[in-house]
């Protein structure tokens, strides 16, 4: 019997939930596979993506976590409502700019020493986005079919099993 993650849960937009969240998927993620990299890295994409969703959100609507898994890739998802429009275009020019990027370690050292030097790149990704797709190895995207409705969604592709 193989097991599947799986979660989806609704949360007050609170900065306190970000961890407790983050501590709920790390024990789900261990449960479910016995695999402290992986429990580390899923749990730290949650918790990612939660700060993001919390600092653009509207206050007054609840966060959405979803996490599930295919026979290829976890992904890990959060929906917010929106309230500042201009977040989501600066969200699509950080992702393009990581696109672009041929090694997510290498545009990671980049950010990293910008913040550390305190130069301010607007048109570059934050350190949250570029820590899911290196430390995470995932994928990022996004998604606002539904008006006012940010998912940005971060995928990983799951090890061959151990036969």
């Amino acid at each position: 019997m193989s097991a599947a993650l799986s979660l989806e849960v609704e949360l007050q937009p609170e900065w306190r939930n970000v961890t407790r969240a983050s501590e709920a998927v790390a024990l789900l993620v261990l449960g479910t596979y016995g695999d402290d990299d992986l429990r580390d890295a899923i749990a730290m994409v949650s918790a990612e993506l939660l700060e993001n969703a919390i600092k653009y959100a509207d206050p007054q609507r609840l966060v959405r976590l979803t996490i599930h898994e295919d026979p290829s890739s976890i992904t890990v998802e959060v929906t917010n409502a929106v309230v500042q429009p201009e977040e989501v275009q600066r969200l699509a020019q950080r992702l393009d700019w990581l696109k672009q990027q041929p090694d997510p370690a290498a545009a990671w050292m980049e950010a990293l020493s910008l913040a550390t030097a305190h130069q301010s790149v607007p048109d570059r990704p934050g350190l949250g986005i570029l820590r899911i797709a290196y430390e995470g190895s995932s994928r990022i995207d996004y998604d606002m079919s539904e008006p006012g409705t940010l998912t940005v969604r971060a995928s990983m592709m799951k090890a061959p099993a151990n036969e």
